[in-house]
Parts: structure tokens; sequence; C-alpha cells
């Protein structure tokens, strides 16, 4: 048999004489009959272009013949409608579906002198063009009946209902149309088709309400969802299980989860059973701790029930007990469903991963990709950067560097998110400089860099005090077109902090509002901190005032800057005005605070104030550092209260004795440490 019948044959097709097809530059003829049945089954999948073809260059939405002079060995032809049963072709690559246009043969054309690859390359050719486009369903799936109606405009009502009447004949028609619509978000026409069958003898049933409800949420809009579910009721339209489902997954997009609770109720009491989905439709919503109580009752309610609990119900309830801050409650649902023997996948374990990390619990995590190897379950990329997130977290970057390698031995490729954590793990770790060597790992592994990526080397920068550096990057940032955000310029003006370059930090400020960006907090706070650190006060109280004027709420961080700043320029009453002035502001002073206007006390001599702001730091519950302490101990020695210098003493003899709870840490740290994979 020749290539052409050969490959007809592999794909399941007859090889019979009621279709020709034809190779012009052999003048042989090449019977094949390609049944709508046999197509839908074996060429539905794009899978099965051969790999030749889809690398190459003339493999194109519409085939030209090729001429005979022609020195390409690429097969080309032109495939429109099947000769067979004279149906359109649809191509199956894009996005949405589209008939292609004109008539249509299947030909396969080559160079003559190409012999012995005749047979082989028109059967390629055949190959491309019917795993590329495939036979319109006959049962109509309506696709170009959709396409027709989005490119009408909604209001157009005349030629709506000219395509309707032309192409729909009954309600089952409506539904595939309705589906079609609202799977491409086009709600407004969707309501259209809705209204004309109504309208119209067609009429409209609980298939078509559902799907519109479904359209509402896809797009949404809750409230037209709930509005159409109760047109329902006053039309006498029973809804289904589908038609809950639909309502409550459109209350649970809309951020609606207490109404959408209320509709499980009401279909439970209008006799509806609610299947896994309804839950875990719910349970993907719930995104607070309140929301997560009631979503870990709506599981044991499940239980009751006797309805399944599967994958999605797992990676659901762990997500909502993450969210909010339940990770004792995420661990042992995760161990509960392996006790009930559900298909965990690296989805579930990336979801219980990342709980832990929230929790700081990078232990567990560990123990938790020991488990997946034990269970034959592979790793994906995402589940060493959830373990390398904790791990940067914690400033543990040589296990950073351990993960990354383990990642790379299962044959999985980091990506940029698993560089920027390991940056950050370097920042953390206090290890700026190997942080500015990862870029060179990511243009030899072909990984793009990103706003996060550029941002965090800007910070690792700063902590190593090379702003020249961070502008550098700054510069290789811009010029490769990657968009900076407020955090890159607050890194870029903090980086400025130690060098005490205030002109080049508010020159980052005035660069920052080009962009389009306001600063933040954080911004300001950075701002503040270059001009304490560079002794011009004056001018960090005049940001302090731009900061009040653009109305960005300060912070703690704020205040403490500013205190410094005044008290390194010896104006204590400036920072005791400060300090009394958080209150009012909403603001309570930290440790940080506390130790700050101590300090400008005793640089100011006054003593009597440093023991006053003592007093009241230890109402508050709190202890001075140790250079507190030694400065507080200066003061009474000048003011004669030795019964407070006693407790200082006593203080610091306590501070200096062994912790056991620092001790514990140590020690588990040693040993998980040990236990880290290599």
């Amino acid at each position: 048999m020749h290539g052409l019948g050969r490959s007809c044959q592999r794909l399941g097709c007859e090889v019979d004489g009621a279709s020709r097809v034809k190779l012009p530059c052999f003048q042989r003829q090449v019977s094949g009959c390609l049944k709508d049945r046999l197509l839908s089954q074996h060429l539905a999948s794009s899978k099965t272009t051969l790999p030749c073809l889809a690398r190459s260059s003339q493999f194109r939405t519409t085939w030209r013949p090729q001429s005979s002079s022609s020195q390409t060995n690429a097969p080309h032809g032109i495939a429109t409608k099947c000769i067979a049963t004279g149906q359109p072709l649809v191509e199956v690559s894009g996005k949405h579906p589209r008939p292609l246009k004109g008539v249509v043969k299947l030909e396969c054309t080559q160079h003559k002198g190409q012999k012995d690859r005749k047979h082989s390359t028109s059967g390629r050719g055949l190959v491309a063009v019917i795993s590329k486009y495939r036979l319109s369903n006959s049962d109509g799936s309506f696709d170009n009946v959709v396409m027709q109606l989005m490119s009408i405009d909604v209001e157009d009502k005349g030629a709506i209902e000219a395509v309707l009447n032309r192409t729909v004949k009954d309600s089952k028609d409506v539904t595939k149309v309705l589906r079609g619509l609202s799977k491409r978000k086009s709600v407004r026409c969707a309501l259209k088709v809705f209204l004309w069958a109504k309208n119209s003898g067609v009429g409209v049933n609980v298939y078509h309400y559902t799907t519109l409800i479904s359209a509402y949420g896809r797009s949404g809009s809750w409230l037209e969802a709930l509005s159409t579910f109760e047109e329902m009721g006053r039309e006498q339209v029973d809804p289904n299980i589908f038609t809950f489902n639909a309502l409550i997954s459109a209350l649970c997009i809309g951020g609606e989860f207490d109404r959408a609770v209320e509709v499980l109720r009401s279909m439970q009491e209008g006799g509806v059973k609610p299947d896994t989905i309804t839950y875990n439709t719910l349970l993907s919503s719930a995104r607070s701790e309140p929301t997560c109580r009631k979503a870990l009752a709506l599981y044991e309610e499940m239980k009751l029930l006797g309805l399944c609990i599967d994958r999605t119900t797992v990676s659901a309830l762990i997500c909502a007990c993450g969210q909010g801050g339940q990770w004792r409650e995420a661990l042992r649902v995760f161990h509960e469903a392996a006790e009930l023997e559900v298909e965990l996948d690296a989805a579930c374990y990336n979801a219980i991963m990342h709980v832990c990390a929230k929790a700081g619990k990078w232990e567990e995590g560990m123990q938790l990709l020991g488990q997946m190897k034990a269970r034959g379950i592979p790793p994906s990329v995402g589940t060493f950067n959830v373990l390398m997130s904790v791990c940067a977290r914690r400033g543990r970057w040589k296990l950073a560097v351990l993960l990354m390698r383990r990642m790379k031995s299962y044959g999985l490729r980091p990506n940029t998110i698993t560089f920027n954590t390991l940056i950050d793990a370097f920042n953390r770790g206090g290890e700026w400089k190997q942080a500015l060597q990862v870029p060179a790992d990511m243009r030899a592994t072909r990984v793009e860099m990103d706003t996060v990526t550029f941002t965090t080397l800007i910070c690792a920068c700063e902590k190593g005090g090379e702003w020249e550096h961070a502008m550098e990057i700054y510069g290789q940032m811009t010029a490769r077109g990657v968009p900076p955000n407020e955090s890159t310029f607050s890194a870029l003006i903090s980086s400025c902090k130690q060098a005490g370059q205030v002109r080049r930090a508010m020159e980052v400020m005035a660069e920052m509002r080009k962009y389009g960006l306001e600063p933040n907090t954080i911004t300001f706070n950075a701002m503040i901190g270059v001009c304490g650190r560079a002794g011009d006060w004056l001018r960090a109280l005049d940001v302090y005032d731009d900061m009040v004027a653009s109305k960005v709420p300060p912070s703690v961080v704020t205040f403490n800057s500013l205190i410094a700043a005044c008290g390194n320029a010896r104006r204590l009453g400036t920072a005791l005005d400060l300090y009394h002035i958080m209150p009012l502001r909403g603001l309570s002073p930290n440790l940080v605070t506390y130790n700050t206007v101590i300090k400008a006390c005793v640089r100011c001599s006054q003593w009597e104030q440093a023991l006053e702001i003592y007093r009241e730091m230890k109402h508050e519950g709190m202890m001075p550092d140790r250079k507190t302490c030694h400065r507080l101990m200066k003061a009474c020695k000048k003011c004669g209260a030795w019964r407070l210098l006693a407790e200082m003493k006593k203080s610091l003899k306590t501070e200096t004795s062994p912790s056991p709870t620092v001790l514990n840490f140590g020690s588990v740290s040693r040993q998980a440490h040990k236990r880290t994979p290599t």
C-alpha cells in the first residue's frame, strides 16, 4: 500500500473508491474515504501532527498548492471541505474554532525527482491537514452560529433574530447556542438569545435558565444571576441541581459566600440534594477566618451526607484553612484525606505546603516532600517553589540551594518564581553577594527576569550598601522594558540610605511619579530614613508633611525614623512631640520607639526624661535592649536613682543567661539540617 493509504489506515480511515485524492505531480489516483465518524474518533486531537511538519514554517491556516518547480519538501494542500461528506472543516488549534472558507479537496504535491519520498511525504501532508482541522460535529455544536452572533452589534436586534430564525429550530438548539455564548462570557448576547426564545414559539426551559445563570456567573454578575433565578419561580420553572450549582458558583465568584450558603439551605429545603460539586464550589470561595470556620462545618456536613471527598475538596479546604490562619486544621484535613484513601496529587501537597509556609512550619513542609516520594507522587516546580519560600522567610539560604539542586534532579526546570525565591533567601540570609550572581544562572537557563527579580536584586544592593550598583540594575530593568512598581522605587530609595544620597533619593521619587506611581507608606518611610541618615531632620519633616498632604497613612516605622532623625540632630523637643503625636494617629509605640526616644533623651542629657520614658515602657510590658539598659544605668547614676540602677543590673544579668528556648530551637535546626535531602 502506498504512503497515503498507509496514513489513512493508521488513522482508522477505510480505503475504498468513495472519494479520490489527487497527487498532481505523479498523476496518481489514491482512494480514501474520510468518514465523519472515523474523523471524530481519530482525528479530533491536534496531537496527531507529525513533528517534522509541526516544525515547518509552512504549516498554515490556509494551505496552498505547491508548484511543481518548488524546491521545498514540505507538503501542501487545501482543506476547507471534506470531499466525502461535503461538510466544512473547522480549525481547532486556535482559542475559538472557526470554519474555513472555500471549496476544498485534499491535495498533496511534491517536487519531481524525489521518487523515494513521494508516498511518505503525501501521507504526512494528509496527516497534517486532517489533524489541524476536523469536521464540524454533525450534532450541531453551533460554533458557527455563536461566532456570527458575537460579531453582530448586541443592540442590532433584527440581525440577531435573523441569524436565530435561520439556524435555530428547537429548544435543544437554543441550549447549544447559550452554552457557546456562556463559555465565551458573551452574556449580553446570551440574554438576547434567551429573550428571543422566550418570546418566540421555541420557549424556554430549566436548561436555558441554568445556562443564562452560568453566563452571568462567569462574567461576575451575581445580582443578575440571582434575579434570573427568582424569575424561574415566577414563571413556575422548577430548578434542578445544575441550576443551584450555577447560582452558587455565581455568588461565590462575586464574593457572596453567605448568600451562597443560604442557597444551599434553600435547595435542601426544596428537596434537591446537593452533590460534591455544590460543596466544592462553596469550599473554594472561603477566603477569611469566619468563612474558614463555616467551610470546616460544610466539610463535616459532606461526610455526614456520605458525599464523595475528592482532591478538589481537599485542596479547596486546605486553601480555606490557610487563608483563615488555621494551619493545624489544614494538616488535620490533609491527614484525614489520606485515611479516607483520597487520591492526592501534587496540587494537594502544594496547597498544604503553602499553608505550612505561611505558618513558618518549614519542618512539616520537608516531611511532606518525603511523603510525596514515598507515595510515588512526582513533585512539581510549584512544590519546590513553596518549600524554597519557607526557607527564604527564615533566611535558610543553604537549604534553598539544596532544594533547587533536588528540583533539577527530578528533571524539573526552575522558573522565574524559583530564582526570585532564591534571591530572597540569599538576601534574608545576609548573602547579598551571592544574590547578585543569580541572574547569570537565569541567563544560562533562559529564564526571563521580571519586576520581582529586579526589585529583589536592588534589595540585595541595599543590604550591601551598593547604591550605585542598584542604580545600574534599575537601568537594566528599564532598558529591557520591565515595568517597575512601588516596591522597586522604595528599594532604590532605601539603597541610598547608607551613603546619605538625599538628592539621588529625591530624584528617584520624582522618577516614580513619572511612571504614574504614587509613593506609599513604605516609600515615604524609606525617604525619611535617607534624610535621617544624612542628618537632614528638616527635610525628613518636609517628607512627612508631604506624606500627610498625600493622604498616605503613616506607620510606627514612620515615627520611629522621624524620632531617630530628630534625636541624632539633638532636637529632643521635636522628637518628644512626635512621640506624643503617635497615639493621636491611632499608633502605639513599640520597642524600637521607646529605645529611640530614650537614646535621644540620653544624648541630650535629659536623664529624668529618659527614666520617665522607661517607666512608661515598663508599664506597657516591654523591656529595653542591652544598649538602652546601659544608657539608662548612666541616667540612674546622674539622677541618683540607685534602686532603679540595681533593677537595670539585674535585668542585664538575666539577659546574659542562656535561654532554653533558643538552645532547643538550635538543636531542632541542626537535626533538620542533617535530614535535609541532598
